[in-house]
């Protein structure tokens, strides 16, 4: 249950983030349907990246700091944004070589990993925490003996 909250705050985060950088700042106003259009619209290309990539990670770094004993929040972070970056390679090269078929010439568009960095980061930071906070509540509600 904890993943799929994390999950729903993520690619909330992810959305609201391509909603803010599709608004310009010239004489349009966002209406209430533009903004909802735009939070629907990051849910469905921004949340099959992250149950592919990010919670598959997630699992990963629950692993490598299963036995973290000192700062271990401050660890679990960083890894969260070490596997955003990681991610975000994976995500460019996989759309670079997609695009390229069309061409018939596999090249990999090294343009497009900062897009990619800016909204893995924008969703795997915002799932690391959603994470730590939420095995910290529980733990602190339901101590084990």
């Amino acid at each position: 249950m904890k993943k799929v909250i994390s999950f729903l705050i993520s690619t909330l985060c992810g959305s609201l983030v391509l909603s803010g950088l599709s608004f310009s700042d010239g004489y349009e106003q966002m209406s209430l349907n533009h903004f909802l259009d735009q939070i629907m619209f990051g849910f469905m290309y921004i949340a099959p990246f992250v149950i592919t990539l990010g919670i598959p990670s997630s699992f990963i770094i629950d692993a490598i700091i299963k036995n973290q004993t000192r700062h271990k929040h401050r660890v679990e972070l960083v890894w969260y944004v070490v596997f955003g970056v990681i991610t975000a390679a994976i995500s460019s090269i996989l759309i670079s070589l997609l695009i390229s078929i069309d061409d018939n010439k596999f090249f990999i568009n090294l343009s497009l990993f900062k897009p990619f960095l800016f909204f893995s980061l924008s969703c795997s930071v915002p799932f690391g925490i959603c994470s730590i906070l939420l095995k910290y509540r529980v733990k602190k509600n339901f101590p084990s003996k």
